[in-house]
């Protein structure tokens, strides 16, 4: 089959799939982590009276980490947010023209979202910067969240055009199949 040429793509893509997964689950361990501590907090505060000063700088962190770590696992299995009414009319292959006419956007800007970020996180680094507040974390933490996430992001971008690139030589939609991950 021709199909069998393109393994090598296909299973490219299928590795991205696997560290984005990993990271969706690791997002997830992350919000359930900050779902406690905001229990935790709610807690203190309202029954106790005694509300804590570090529960709210570490759930926003936790936050950030989810969110730009979950950006590719977004993506993977397609729920970033888009203008449905048309697309989803479409058949596969108008889909996968629109999207490779349009990702190249997305590409781009993830690419500058990676070069500024990773020079922020650097400076932050570099220049020893930390959180105002009486915790004092290393801001460079935060900041090398924004490279990492686009990365992944960027990663899983790439996949995508490749599986569209392939249902359109192949003519079928099954490269989008995620049945193998979940």
């Amino acid at each position: 089959m021709a199909a069998e040429k393109y393994q090598k793509l296909t299973a490219l893509c299928a590795c991205i799939d696997s560290v984005n997964i990993w990271a969706g689950k690791l997002s997830s361990y992350v919000i359930g982590i900050v779902v406690l501590m905001m229990s935790y907090e709610v807690v203190s505060r309202y029954i106790f009276n005694a509300p804590t000063i570090w529960s709210g700088e570490l759930c926003q962190y936790g936050l950030c980490f989810a969110t730009m770590l979950g950006g590719g696992y977004t993506l993977l299995v397609d729920k970033h947010i888009r203008v449905d009414i048309i697309y989803r009319k479409y058949n596969f292959k108008k889909r996968a023209v629109i999207e490779m006419a349009t990702w190249w956007i997305v590409i781009v800007f993830l690419l500058v979202l990676i070069w500024k970020g990773g020079e922020l996180a650097i400076d932050a680094y570099l220049g020893n910067e930390k959180s105002m507040t009486f915790m004092e974390v290393p801001m460079y933490y935060s900041l090398a969240l924004v490279p990492i996430g686009a990365s992944l992001l960027l990663l899983q971008a790439v996949a995508r055009m490749i599986r569209n690139v392939l249902n359109l030589i192949f003519n079928r939609e099954d490269f989008n199949l995620l049945d193998s991950h979940f």
